[in-house]
């Protein structure tokens, strides 16, 4: 009875309903309601994921969005939403899946979206939440596939530039057009390893290397830099070395 009466009350709302000639609501027939309104009380409520728009947009600094999910209806078995970043480079999410239980299913579940600094000056950029196939033993959500939410990430207008030598030789660091180099970020001398972007010290290294590139390189947009011992002094004797600097352009 409970059920119906609030079918009732959805047609009286929707303007599908007419009272009997009495006046009385006759809560125990179907007999006056309209086919359409007939068909609510047996047809369940379609299954489905309802996904909102992101918060706002994120930035190379580490600002956050948010969005939320939540199911439209009650399922008979537990639904997995999968999900993830189109590109890691410029933003991540803090999980890449979230499990609803009958007894949940209608909460609504947030998912925090953070900005990455690719060390590229590439302007703003386009990401995507991109989502894969549900996962559920609750046939009517298996495989539900929701659309993909859009937002922007702010590029800081920081771009990360490298340079690698060996021994003997010389190089130019050299900047984006418009910016300096503002930073050091990673300097050896000797055997460092790695590449761009993860640069790590080796078994020999300069102490001063860092100190050295600074005094050269820091304001100017490139700067001329020679992988020598009588620039770094010598760290280590009896093997090849090399030079490797990692530099942030402002």
């Amino acid at each position: 009875m409970p059920r119906r009466l609030t079918l009732l009350s959805l047609a009286l709302l929707q303007g599908c309903y007419s009272p009997h000639p009495s006046g009385q609501l006759d809560a125990n027939s179907d007999a006056t309601l309209p086919d359409a309104t007939r068909a609510i009380d047996a047809v369940p409520l379609v299954p489905g994921i309802n996904v909102s728009d992101l918060t706002g947009n994120t930035d190379e600094k580490g600002q956050t969005a948010t969005f939320q999910l939540v199911l439209n209806s009650v399922p008979t078995s537990n639904v997995t939403v999968h999900f993830a970043s189109d590109n890691d480079a410029e933003a991540i999410t803090n999980v890449t899946s979230l499990t609803f239980t009958p007894a949940d299913a209608m909460q609504a579940r947030m998912v925090t979206v953070t900005g990455v600094d690719d060390g590229i000056a590439d302007g703003t950029q386009t990401v995507h939440i991109v989502f894969t196939s549900t996962t559920s033993n609750d046939s009517r959500y298996a495989n539900i596939v929701p659309q993909p939410r859009a937002f922007n990430n702010v590029d800081n207008g920081r771009a990360r530039v490298c340079l690698t030598l060996d021994e003997y030789l010389d190089g130019t660091l050299s900047c984006p057009t418009g910016r300096v180099v503002g930073t050091i970020d990673f300097a050896s001398y000797g055997n460092p390893a790695g590449m761009c972007g993860s640069f790590a010290l080796g078994s020999c290294h300069a102490t001063q290397s860092a100190a050295v590139v600074a005094a050269t390189c820091v304001t100017h947009a490139s700067c001329m830099v020679a992988a020598q011992n009588a620039v770094f002094g010598a760290p280590c004797l009896g093997i090849n070395k090399r030079l490797y600097i990692q530099a942030t352009c402002e």
